[in-house]
């Protein structure tokens, strides 16, 4: 099994854990950390990358070119739609580049 996650970064102040709890996608907070999760669940990871600087380019480009359509996508998705389209992408930026968010690509294979 190979799979990317997005989870928050470890060891954070109240306030960025809040932070990077509101950035990026839903369903990023975990209890376990995901290499601790699949050891419980019998699996034995094979390859672990950090991809956090990739996600973090992919994040800035999606924003420049999200906002150079931002006419076009305001008629598609309407301005409130937009709007918060482009403040959650805003923040998921700003949590990647202060280290509060991380993606992660895992691919591990089941013991047994």
């Amino acid at each position: 099994m190979a799979f990317t996650v997005i989870s928050i970064a470890p060891s954070l102040s109240s306030t960025d854990y809040k932070l990077a709890l509101a950035a990026g996608p839903r369903f990023k907070e975990t209890a376990v950390a995901y290499p601790k999760m699949l050891d419980q669940a019998g699996w034995k990871i094979t390859h672990h990358r950090d991809l956090t600087v990739e996600y973090l380019q992919t994040a800035r480009h999606m924003l420049r070119e999200e906002e150079a359509r931002a006419e076009a996508l305001t008629s598609l998705l309407g301005a409130a739609d937009f709007a918060d389209m482009q403040r959650r992408r805003r923040n998921t930026v700003q949590a990647l580049d202060r280290g509060l968010l991380r993606r992660e690509l895992i691919a591990a294979h089941a013991l047994g």
